[in-house]
């Protein structure tokens, strides 16, 4: 008795018992992505001008080599958030590994320089609920969520 179901693995609804694809899948697309919060530090000590965090997000590949969303900068940002950015060209998210990144961006960059806040690596297809992906550094210091669409 044949297995009729979605065969691929980039899909959520993906089913490795099917035999025969019957176009059954659907896709994440990213549309939104939001920093909750992060640390309260002062990020720039040596500048007193400039002690707040300029947030800059950026979401790649696992090795940063291709970025797929590479935000504006939000400046003087509130540690407690949110912070939200719109992805104007949505992406598919397949069945890999990507990693994201937090900067400090300089907003003089005479007077400070850009710093990476922190980090972290995920599967989308290992989050798959509601439409939004909800996870944290491994400090537990700053919340990332990305929302998407299923297509």
């Amino acid at each position: 008795v044949p297995t009729f179901g979605c065969v691929d693995i980039d899909s959520p609804r993906a089913n490795l018992e099917a035999d025969f694809h019957d176009s059954t899948c659907v896709y994440m697309y990213a549309k939104e992505f939001e920093i909750s919060y992060f640390e309260n530090k002062t990020w720039d000590p040596n500048n007193p001008l400039f002690p707040e965090a300029d947030i800059v997000l950026k979401f790649g590949d696992v090795n940063m080599d291709s970025i797929y969303f590479d935000s504006y900068r939000i400046g003087n940002a509130n540690p407690s958030g949110p912070h939200r950015w719109v992805a104007h060209n949505q992406f598919k998210l397949t069945n890999q590994v990507y990693a994201w990144e937090l900067y400090n961006e300089a907003a003089v960059p005479v007077l400070e320089s850009d710093e990476l806040m922190t980090s972290g690596m995920l599967n989308p297809l290992d989050f798959k609920n509601d439409s939004v992906i909800v996870m944290t550094d491994a400090n537990q210091t700053t919340q990332i969520k990305i929302r998407y669409e299923i297509k």
